[in-house]
């Protein structure tokens, strides 16, 4: 039985060392920790931040990723200690690789340059469809338009738009205008003889609010390409608006100086509200202005005042100067000037369209101009040799009424294309 015993006690003392085994092994691993890798990644040459970098750490379990923010920045937690590489590839930089070392439950900063790498690819060549031929082809409808070479022979002999339409267009109507005045109405054919229904009229996407001024205003030299859509085409595309049809008209923006710019007109025949979507908003220019006119005479009152007083003499009451002449001098520019800065500011803010804003330079001198009258008025009728009531109420009402007003006409008058 000896033998026997000493065999079962061999086996009893050697079964704990390996059914604990793996347990140790496992205590042992997670003793070791993970720790936090926090990198930052910039261009060698620009130092800038690179973006978009894919970072790999190869794990025992499998590889941990992460790409780098737009500040090129990135982290990657729960990396097991021990001698690491980080990989980063980038498809403008290429591959970059960097040993490093993890410690338990610290956080590794890294920071690595990356060169771009020139990239060779086999060239593209890209076939696109115009607008006008993927319409033609998708959307069953015949194109109806007018030629370049026909808009370009027209603008020679000094046609406009009503003109060209009436000669070179199938599918309209042009009646009324052309050169013996009056206002031209363009309907799609069918339409009966009565009032005119006039097609809606597009000019670079954007819909005319007064279709009838732009046939005479706009010229050829500034047009590309006219199309006509059909009613049923034109509800397709804008909805009741092109119940009656629709006239596409194309400029030439891109090849124009500015002075054929159409939506920059000059400021010397004034703005073509004809090119606009919207009428201007005068009454809330006109509130805003009388708003910003009124705190821009008071503040210039509450200046001027430091510096000009009034006395009372035996020849009544007169105005002393208490500062320099020099002074005097820029207090009266900056109390006359205030108003009409702060109106313009209003105006052509309050003003402003899609497609135009008012000019704050020519706003503002008009402003001046009215608050300078009026301040000469006021003082006139305060001065003893005159003691004018009606000068005083003239001077009160153009610097509160009359600057606002004039403003408002200004902006409207005034603009310049956004």
């Amino acid at each position: 039985m000896k033998p026997t015993v000493r065999w079962l006690r061999s086996a009893l003392a050697v079964l704990p060392l390996l059914l604990p085994a793996p347990a140790y092994a496992q205590d042992a691993e997670a003793a070791q920790g993970t720790g936090s890798v926090f990198g930052r990644i910039v261009d060698q040459d620009t130092f800038q931040p690179v973006a978009g970098v894919m970072v790999r750490i190869s794990v025992p379990d499998g590889v941990l990723q992460e790409i780098s923010g737009a500040n090129g920045t990135f982290l990657i937690d729960d990396v097991p200690v021990g001698e690491r590489v980080v990989v980063m590839e980038h498809i403008a930089y290429g591959e970059y690789a960097q040993h490093v070392g993890v410690e338990a439950g610290r956080d590794l900063r890294i920071e690595a340059f990356m060169s771009p790498r020139a990239i060779q690819i086999q060239p593209l060549v890209a076939e696109a469809l115009t607008e006008v031929e993927r319409r033609r082809i998708s959307s069953g409808f015949s194109v109806n338009e007018i030629p370049v070479e026909e808009i370009e022979q027209a603008a020679r002999t000094g046609q406009h738009l009503g003109d060209l339409l009436r000669g070179g267009m199938s599918g309209i109507r042009v009646r009324g205008g052309a050169r013996g005045g009056g206002r031209l109405c363009v309907e799609y054919r069918g339409s009966g003889a009565g009032e005119c229904d006039e097609i809606a009229v597009y000019l670079d996407g954007v819909a005319v609010a007064d279709p009838g001024q732009i046939y005479s205003s706009l010229s050829l030299d500034d047009i590309e390409r006219v199309e006509v859509l059909s009613p049923l085409e034109a509800v397709i595309r804008y909805g009741d608006r092109g119940a009656r049809g629709a006239l596409l008209v194309e400029s030439r923006l891109p090849s124009l100086p500015e002075r054929q710019n159409p939506f920059r007109t000059s400021s010397r025949r004034g703005w073509d509200w004809s090119l606009e979507e919207e009428s201007h908003p005068s009454a809330k220019v006109f509130g805003s202005t009388v708003l910003a006119n009124a705190l821009g005479v008071g503040l210039g009152y509450l200046t001027l005042k430091q510096c000009v007083g009034t006395v009372s003499t035996d020849h009544g009451t007169q105005f002393d100067t208490q500062c320099g002449a020099l002074t005097t001098m820029a207090t009266g520019v900056f109390a006359l000037s205030l108003p009409g800065a702060a109106g313009s500011l209003a105006a052509t803010r309050s003003g402003s369209t899609r497609r135009s804003r008012g000019r704050f330079f020519h706003v503002a001198m008009a402003g001046l101009i009215s608050t300078t009258a009026g301040y000469v008025m006021l003082m006139h009728g305060e001065d003893p040799q005159y003691d004018s009531k009606g000068l005083r109420i003239g001077g009160i009402l153009t610097m509160t009424v009359g600057t606002p007003l004039l403003l408002t006409i200004s902006d409207r008058f005034f603009r310049h294309g956004r």
